[in-house]
């Protein structure tokens, strides 16, 4: 009998302690709704953040979508950036590459190393804005110096194929060495195909200039 009053009491602990940690994450999401409906624009992102992904309030990328763009209004990069991702696959709102394509170059301005990428994929496929290979390459080269994997990547491809920038084997081999050592899949195929017809000095280029290789901070 003793051992189960202990069982017994144990259970309505963890019971309490469950009902204590969820009054908590309420309390915590009511206050950050009071912070955004105030104009807090890190609140705007973090409850919009939270609305995207379901935690502590149901999942609904309309609502997600609604305090995003209040933040990106007063000049969240991550917002705008989260924002332009959403028009640009239409989640929680029609699909608008424009708009996607608007919200993507405020915070690659602003430095955003995924904005950056995500507009030089719109430059470069022309989506939402005119075609134009060498802003794809520029914002490309900006998010790639920033150490961002996908960006490195497309950037030896038009290293590659000589798309908005010259030709050159070696540059396009030094991103997609750069890329491949952050794990990106295709990248590692390019690096390891493209090696095979390339000579030993070239290839100790490469290694030297990936070595040197650096990326900058993030702005935002």
């Amino acid at each position: 009998m003793t051992t189960l009053k202990y069982i017994l009491l144990g259970l309505l602990i963890i019971g309490g302690c469950r009902i204590s940690v969820a009054d908590e994450i309420q309390n915590r999401i009511s206050k950050l709704k009071q912070s955004a409906e105030k104009g807090n624009p890190a609140a705007q992102w973090a409850l919009g953040r939270r609305y995207r992904n379901g935690r502590g309030v149901p999942k609904d990328d309309k609502q997600a979508a609604k305090w995003f763009r209040q933040a990106a209004d007063q000049g969240d990069a991550m917002a705008q950036y989260t924002l332009g991702y959403m028009y640009e696959n239409g989640q929680g709102i029609p699909q608008d590459y424009r708009q996607a394509a608007k919200l993507f170059r405020r915070a690659a301005a602003q430095g955003h190393a995924d904005a950056q990428s995500s507009l030089g994929a719109m430059y470069y496929q022309g989506r939402g804005i005119s075609q134009n290979y060498r802003q794809a390459a520029k914002w490309y080269q900006l998010a790639a110096n920033q150490g961002q994997a996908l960006a490195q990547y497309n950037l030896g491809l038009m290293y590659f194929y000589g798309e908005g920038v010259p030709r050159d084997d070696v540059e396009a081999q030094k991103w997609f060495n750069l890329s491949a050592a952050q794990g990106d899949k295709e990248a590692i195929k390019r690096r390891d195909t493209l090696a095979q017809r390339m000579t030993p000095a070239q290839l100790e280029k490469v290694q030297a200039l990936a070595a040197e290789f650096k990326p900058l901070e993030e702005k935002p």
